[in-house]
């Protein structure tokens, strides 16, 4: 993809796009847990307590192995998910913020949340990359993300 040191800027926010996958797989693995007692690492609040975006960049060295960790936590996902039952959706559970304190929240609304969180920055991602790309690139060695143009290519898409 490109050398570590020339991870492309994202957003202010998060500094490139190594930072930026960091910090939705922070995320996923902090929702995760809270949804499901699963025990978080410790340390997880110094990252979004921190005043310097560089921080998101150092929690997983590397963007394979960002890839990897993003690809076991959607793994863990799917699980959660196929066992969920409509009832535990509707679910109010407990957790503790990064700044420790206690608060409540649907199980299925925080669950949209986080994967509209993913969608959110893996978007900015996707910009990124488009603007950095050259076209010829872009149209062969990419996926196409359009769902209409995906429909015309895959005839199985029904809309």
């Amino acid at each position: 993809m490109f050398p570590q040191s020339q991870s492309p800027s994202t957003s202010r926010s998060l500094c490139s796009v190594h930072g930026t996958l960091n910090h939705i797989l922070l995320a996923e693995k902090l929702w995760f847990g809270r949804l499901t007692g699963a025990a978080t690492q410790p340390g997880f609040a110094a990252f979004w307590g921190s005043s310097s975006p560089i921080v998101w960049e150092q929690y997983t060295p590397g963007l394979e192995a960002v890839a990897t960790e993003l690809l076991q936590q959607s793994d863990s996902w799917t699980k959660y998910i196929n066992e969920l039952t409509p009832d535990e959706a509707e679910q109010i559970f407990s957790y503790q913020t990064t700044s420790g304190e206690q608060k409540t929240a649907c199980r299925g609304l925080v669950l949209s949340h986080v994967f509209n969180h993913a969608t959110h920055h893996r978007g900015q991602v996707t910009a990124v990359l488009t603007r950095m790309a050259p076209k010829q690139e872009w149209d062969t060695k990419y996926p196409c993300l359009d769902f209409q143009a995906l429909g015309k290519q895959f005839h199985e898409f029904r809309y």
